[in-house]
Formats: C-alpha cells, structure tokens, sequence
C-alpha cells in the first residue's frame, strides 16, 4: 500500500493524508465507535546477517 484515502461523509469527500513515516506490512482495519482503527506492523526489509563459528588462535 502506497497511498491511504480518508473519506469524509460529513463533505462527501475523500482526502489524502499524511503519508505513513515508515513502511509497513500486515495491514488490518477495523470499525469502533464510529471510527475506524487501523493496525499495522512494521517488516524489516533485510535479512540477518550470515554468521560462522570460529575458535580463537
């Protein structure tokens, strides 16, 4: 997801707010209160890094 829409009834309109600071992944949404509450989890892109047992000497 790249872009959010936030719509509002009371103008019948829809608006882009600001973007979100950092990516994300596992989006989910829901309705309380007449709001509407979205939940989200930030991915590290990179994968750890190799590593090898040594021994000292």
């Amino acid at each position: 997801m790249t872009t959010t829409q936030a719509y509002d009834p009371a103008t019948d309109s829809w608006r882009t707010p600001a973007p979100d600071p950092l990516p994300i992944s596992y989006l989910a949404c829901g309705g309380v209160d007449g709001h509407i509450i979205r939940a989200a989890r930030r991915r590290a892109r990179t994968r750890p890094a190799s590593a090898a047992p040594t021994s000292p000497g």
